[in-house]
Parts: structure tokens; sequence; C-alpha cells
């Protein structure tokens, strides 16, 4: 899965930017395999830290790809999301699902 997001976050455009790094950066902070990846988002067992952090790595990641400043934290970025639009929140959650063609993580 590999879905970018350009999205006003945090006071200025910011890329999230999920995807291989994504999933590393995330999977490292709750020492992961891919397989706890994917059960950790099970919709039967989701915490709203893990959606927090998921959307805090994928902005990680992104920061990184442009080789920005990482000025935030898992706290702000909570807050952050806190201040979206719905339709910003819905186009965050639209990125997270794999797009038609693609596969799920683990289903090669």
């Amino acid at each position: 899965m590999k879905q970018e997001l350009a999205l006003k976050i945090g006071g200025k455009k910011r890329l999230l930017k999920f995807g291989t790094n994504q999933t590393a950066i995330y999977c490292d902070k709750y020492d992961l395999s891919l397989v706890g990846y994917t059960e950790s988002l099970a919709n039967d067992k989701v915490k709203p830290s893990h959606l927090r952090d998921l959307i805090w790595s994928a902005l990680v990641a992104g920061a990184q790809y442009k080789g920005q400043e990482i000025d935030f934290d898992e706290l702000k970025v909570g807050d952050w999301i806190d201040e979206l639009s719905q339709t910003d929140l819905d186009s965050v959650f639209k990125a997270l699902s794999p797009s038609e063609g693609e596969s799920e993580p683990g289903n090669h």
C-alpha cells in the first residue's frame, strides 16, 4: 500500500505518506511485526492512540521524504486531528484504505 495526501494540518501544508517507511515507523514505535501491524488496526482492536500514531507516522514519513524538519510529536498530531474538518478527516481515512487494484499488506 502506498498512498500520499497533502493536507493543511498543524498550520501548514504537510505530506502524509502511507507506505513502507510509514509502516516501519509505526511498527518500530509499537515493536510490531507486519502481522501485528495488521492486527493492531483490526476494527475491534483499534485504539485512539493507534489512529493518532498512524497519522503521526505518515506525517513523519512525509517530512523525511521531503527532507523537512520533524517539528511535531504524537501529542501535537492528536491536537491537529481534533482541529481537522470532517472532509479532511475523510480524506485521511480514504488514503488509509487500499485503492481498487491494490492489495492489503501481506496479500501479494
